[in-house]
């Protein structure tokens, strides 16, 4: 068993150890602020089975990662073949961490990049109609250009869960100065990508 100091110094909030079949033997899922206990509703360990591509690994070096909607919000969620010491098969199950993805870490990006960005679920209540609009034939990855006065573009993107369904909407706010440099369309990408790219590499962090 790990005790909640495991979540708590490491800031994780889901530890799953399953077999082939992708039955939970042992896990957890616990806050990492304070190691209480957590549900994270329908996130829970009846989603796995051997075909879930957090369980079926051809393998031991595999790897697999992304977004999971939980009923505490979306989690970055990473998953690894259970094998020996020295990585090699046979394999006997999956070892499954996970890290919700919160406001005070999305702050911390802001202030990392210097860009403005807010993040919703696609079936947030509060998603402004103008982010929905923007995002509803938005293919995961692509980027849609709105102004969004005041002097800003709003440059809306999506993201996908583990799953390849759209979960995540973006929008980085960017000075519409960067038109008088030439080049607009490169400068939207390259924010638009510091702004998905940066929420992949935080979350990464914990697994490597």
């Amino acid at each position: 068993n790990c005790p909640p100091e495991t979540y708590t110094n490491n800031n994780l909030n889901l530890i799953w150890i399953t077999d082939l079949t992708g039955k939970v033997v042992w896990g957890e899922t616990r806050d990492d602020r304070d190691g209480k206990l957590m549900d994270l509703g329908t996130f829970s360990p009846s989603v796995l089975n051997a075909h879930n591509s957090l369980v079926a690994f051809s393998s031991p070096m595999d790897m697999t990662g992304g977004i999971v909607m939980t009923g505490s919000g979306p989690m970055y969620i990473v998953s690894r073949p259970i094998v020996t010491s020295h990585n090699e098969g046979p394999i006997h199950g999956a070892i499954i961490m996970g890290r919700l993805i919160r406001w005070e870490e999305i702050k911390q990006l802001v202030d990392q990049t210097h860009v403005q960005f807010a993040m919703w679920s696609v079936t947030d209540p509060a998603l402004p109609p103008a982010a929905q609009q923007a995002t509803k034939d938005l293919n995961p990855g692509a980027q849609a250009v709105l102004d969004g006065g005041n002097g800003f573009l709003y440059v809306y993107s999506s993201m996908a869960d583990i799953y390849g369904k759209p979960c995540l909407i973006l929008r980085a706010e960017i000075p519409k100065a960067i038109s008088s440099h030439g080049d607009t369309a490169g400068r939207v990408a390259l924010y638009s990508n510091i702004v998905g790219g940066a929420v992949i590499m935080l979350f990464l962090g914990f697994v490597l």
